[in-house]
C-alpha cells in the first residue's frame, strides 16, 4: 500500500495517543491536527473547524494526558475525550501547555502568569479562577517546563530566570533572576542543575540541595 506523503510541522513533537500518532500536518499555509494509525497506515484530520482555518504563523499547540487531548491557539481551546471534541470557554490566552503526570496537572503558560489545572477541572470550563495554583509574573514567556525526580516543577522564562515549584507545598523559588532560560536544565542525581544556554552562550550551574 502506498502511503500519501504528509508534511509534518517539525516545531511540534509527535505524540503517542491511543496507539496512534498525533501531530500537526503542515498543509500549505495552515497547520492541521492529525492522527496517524500505524496499523492501517491511514490518517485523519481531527474535526476542529477553528484549527483547520488557523494560519501557520499563529500560536497553536496541544498536550496529551489520560487519553485526552487539550488543543489551543490564540482564539480557541478544545478538549477531546471519549471520541468527542468539545470547545471550552476560557478567559485567557494560552502560550504553552504541558502535561505534569506526577502532579496529575496541566501547566499552562499565559501572557501574564503560569497556571496549574488539575485534570478533573478541564471537563467543562477553563477559567483562571479554576486553577489550583498560579505564578504571577512580569509578562514573560515560558520555556521547557518539566518535573524532576522529586516531583518538583522547573520553569524557564524570558528575562525572569528559572522558577522552581517545590513538590510538597507548591512553594516558589527563583534563580538567575534577570536571565532568560531557553534551554532545558539537566539535573544530576545529586541535585546539581546544569543549563547550557546555547542562544546566549552561557553555562549556568546551580547546587539545589
Amino acid at each position: 500500500t502506498k502511503i500519501e506523503s504528509l508534511e509534518v510541522n517539525q516545531y511540534f513533537k509527535l505524540r503517542r495517543f491511543n496507539e496512534k500518532i498525533l501531530f500537526f500536518r503542515q498543509k500549505k499555509d495552515l497547520k492541521e491536527l492529525t492522527l496517524f494509525d500505524p496499523k492501517t497506515q491511514s490518517y485523519e484530520a481531527l474535526p476542529i473547524h477553528d484549527m483547520k482555518t488557523t494560519p501557520s504563523n499563529k500560536r497553536i499547540g496541544y498536550t496529551v494526558f489520560n487519553n485526552k487531548i487539550l488543543a489551543y491557539s490564540d482564539n480557541f481551546t478544545y478538549f477531546y475525550t471519549d471520541g468527542v471534541w468539545k470547545k471550552l470557554p476560557a478567559n485567557f490566552k494560552i502560550n504553552s501547555a504541558i502535561n505534569l503526570p506526577k502532579k496529575q496537572m496541566i501547566g499552562i503558560g499565559t501572557p501574564n502568569n503560569y497556571l496549574f489545572f488539575e485534570y478533573n477541572t478541564l471537563e467543562n470550563s477553563f477559567f483562571e479562577n479554576d486553577a489550583a495554583f498560579k505564578i504571577d509574573t512580569k509578562k514573560t514567556g515560558f520555556y521547557n517546563v518539566f518535573e524532576d525526580f522529586s516531583e518538583n516543577i522547573w520553569i524557564g522564562t524570558v528575562g525572569y530566570g528559572l522558577i522552581k515549584v517545590s513538590e510538597r507545598q507548591l512553594k516558589i523559588q527563583h534563580y538567575f533572576e534577570g536571565k532568560s532560560i531557553y534551554a532545558r536544565p539537566f539535573i544530576s542525581k545529586k541535585g546539581t542543575i546544569f543549563i547550557n544556554n546555547q542562544t546566549t552562550q552561557e553555562q549556568l550551574i546551580l547546587n539545589d540541595h
